[in-house]
């Protein structure tokens, strides 16, 4: 009897749950605008970003060895056949783009903003930095039109991030993301007023969509050559051999490391080159989930903490998002 009823209150939460999501969705709807017609210049951005594309070189499944590469392959092969079948100005109505690298209709998107819009900043910072851009073509957020539900919440990351440990993410002369998206951070930080240096790595094919994204906004974006340069803010690699080189371009001391849920769904063989390469930096901005596959990740990160005494850690649980996790950590 009790399995019985247990399995109704998960029908019945299921039930809820759809039905709040499909009139959060037509909610967004009675706000979305068509994009329009690409000028001269974005045609030739979308020439350029297909050309890459269909260079993209996509394994076949069967030759991959876990169920994650498997997920994320699928994900590379739907985004390519997006941006060569649809308009690529629309990325983020790509099905595999809104699974995996955005979060259009979050349901814990208006606690998030609850909190940016409670903070004595919000008018000086957050209410312009949230604001989205057409490009990309972002869902508007059900309750806050002028903004995306993965706008929200990346800038949630940042504003908890500074009330925790006390320290501007501004303070910082280098941002290195491990899994970048498809860039979105680095352009909310742009709008919030950062004049640092923002570097990515990720696969070839987010690296290639942050690069059209960014370039699209007409931001100071390049590849490794150009970021030497100035004018140059912002750069995405995908070769273990260009994050070498980068480093050397890097003040690790005052540089943030962020990775938000990527390192967690990353196996070992890339999470410990990829926290060697950034050993020593001045602070950490991490968010993972409790387990993902067959990797105990709170007990990883635990004993990351354990391993560097030299940072003073505040670990966090997401009571909006039950089994996920902030690891914040600032170098003492």
């Amino acid at each position: 009897m009790k399995k019985k009823i247990r399995k109704l209150k998960q029908q019945l939460r299921s039930q809820r749950d759809y039905f709040l999501k499909r009139m959060r969705m037509k909610i967004s709807a009675l706000w979305d605008r068509e994009l329009p017609a690409p000028s001269i210049a974005e045609k030739q951005k979308v020439e350029d970003f297909r050309t890459i594309v269909r260079g993209f070189q996509i394994p076949e499944d069967q030759f991959l060895a876990t169920d994650a590469d498997r997920m994320w392959n699928r994900f590379k092969r739907e985004m390519r056949d997006y941006i060569l079948e649809n308009d690529p100005r629309t990325f983020l109505r790509c099905r595999s783009i809104i699974k995996s690298i955005s979060v259009p209709d979050s349901p814990y998107g208006y606690k998030e903003l609850g909190y940016l819009r409670s903070r004595q900043d919000w008018k000086s910072r957050w209410e312009f930095g949230i604001e989205e851009d057409a490009w990309g073509h972002p869902h508007p957020y059900w309750c806050y039109p002028k903004s995306s539900g993965t706008r929200i919440h990346h800038a949630y990351h940042l504003a908890l991030f500074e009330e925790m440990t006390g320290v501007k993410f501004s303070d910082h002369s280098t941002f290195i993301e491990f899994g970048g998206g498809y860039g979105n951070m680095p352009r909310l930080m742009n709008k919030l007023g950062y004049q640092g240096r923002y570097l990515i790595f990720d696969f070839p094919e987010f690296s290639a969509l942050q690069h059209f994204y960014l370039e699209g906004l007409e931001m100071s974006h390049g590849d490794l050559d150009q970021w030497s340069c100035e004018e140059c803010h912002q750069c995405t690699v995908s070769e273990w051999s260009d994050l070498a080189e980068a480093m050397k371009k890097v003040d690790l001391t005052d540089s943030l490391f962020m990775a938000t849920w990527s390192l967690s769904e990353a196996p070992f063989v890339i999470r410990e080159p990829m926290l060697k390469a950034v050993e020593g930096v001045k602070s950490i901005l991490i968010a993972f989930q409790s387990h993902f596959e067959d990797l105990a990740n709170v007990d990883y990160f635990n004993d990351y903490q354990k391993g560097h005494p030299e940072y003073d850690w505040v670990l966090l649980s997401i009571e909006h998002i039950p089994g996920h996790y902030y690891l914040f950590g600032t170098r003492r």
